[in-house]
C-alpha cells in the first residue's frame, strides 16, 4: 500500500480534488470528484495499475472518492471475521447506504439498503440476500431485521444462492 504514490498520480487528474486531513486515514486516501471533469472510478483504477499500483477504488454518494488497499474495505473485513469466529453468513446482517458499502452487501449475508440510499447501490436491486427497505437511516435496519425475522428463526424471502 503506497498511499503517497496513489496520491501523485489522483493529484493530477482532472475534477478529483483532495478532502480536508481530517478524512484521510493511513488505509485511505479520499477525494471529491466533480463527476463532469473526471475520470470514472474504473479509468481511475486502471491509471493505478499502469502505474504499478493496485487498490480498490470506491465512488460514494455520487462525489466522494475513496481508494483504499486492495485487500481492505468492509466485504474482506465482514468475510474474515466469518472465518475467523465460524459464523455461518446467514446468521449474519449487514446493512448500508452508499457505494462504499456494496462489497459488504454481496455474498451469502443478509443484507438491507436502507431508503436514504445513494444511487450507486441501485445495481444491488433484485440481488438474492439484499433487501431495499422502505425507510431510512435505524429504521431501515429494524425494517431489514424485521423482514428476515433475524431475532427469530431467520427466513429468507429472496434467497435464490445455491
Amino acid at each position: 500500500w503506497e498511499p503517497d504514490e496513489v496520491r501523485k498520480v489522483l493529484d493530477r487528474l482532472p475534477g478529483v480534488f483532495p478532502q480536508p486531513e481530517e478524512h484521510q486515514g493511513p488505509y485511505k486516501v479520499c477525494y471529491e470528484v466533480d463527476t463532469s471533469l473526471a475520470p470514472k472510478p474504473a479509468a481511475i483504477r486502471k491509471l493505478l495499475r499502469e502505474a504499478g499500483l493496485r487498490a480498490k477504488v470506491v465512488l460514494s454518494l455520487g462525489m466522494y472518492l475513496d481508494v483504499i488497499p486492495v485487500r481492505g474495505g468492509a466485504d474482506l473485513s465482514i468475510r474474515h471475521l466469518l472465518w475467523k469466529w465460524g459464523f455461518l453468513p446467514e446468521r449474519v446482517l449487514v446493512a448500508g447506504d452508499s457505494g462504499n458499502d456494496a462489497g459488504m452487501l454481496l455474498g451469502k449475508t443478509l443484507g438491507v439498503v436502507v431508503s436514504n440510499y445513494s444511487s450507486e447501490l441501485e445495481h444491488l436491486r433484485k440481488r438474492p440476500r439484499i433487501y431495499f427497505a422502505s425507510t431510512p437511516h435505524a429504521s431501515g435496519v429494524l425494517e431489514g431485521i424485521e423482514y428476515y425475522q433475524f431475532m427469530n428463526d431467520i427466513v429468507i424471502p429472496n434467497d435464490w444462492i445455491d
